[in-house]
């Protein structure tokens, strides 16, 4: 499994663009980000609908992109992949 994720400031925060591979077909997945003082929020969710290709999922923070620190790709309540803001 892994993921990649592009982010882009706006006015109102950051916008996110989610992109996963190696998730099995019908897999609800949500995506958390870590804000600039830790604290992790639900930034969006979806279902894979495709197998063997990776698919781009729009998400969004309301945290400047400057102050982002990481993601993490969830499924069933449990990490499948952790991206760290370099």
């Amino acid at each position: 499994m892994s993921a990649a994720i592009r982010y882009a400031a706006e006015p109102w925060g950051s916008e996110l663009d989610v992109r996963v591979t190696g998730i099995p077909v019908g897999t609800h997945c949500r995506l958390w980000v870590t804000g600039p003082q830790g604290q992790e929020v639900a930034a969006g969710g979806w279902t894979i609908a495709a197998a063997g290709q990776p698919a781009s999922y729009p998400a969004s923070v309301p945290f400047p992109a400057g102050a982002l620190r990481g993601f993490e790709v969830t499924a069933g309540g449990k990490a499948q992949v952790t991206v760290r803001v370099r």
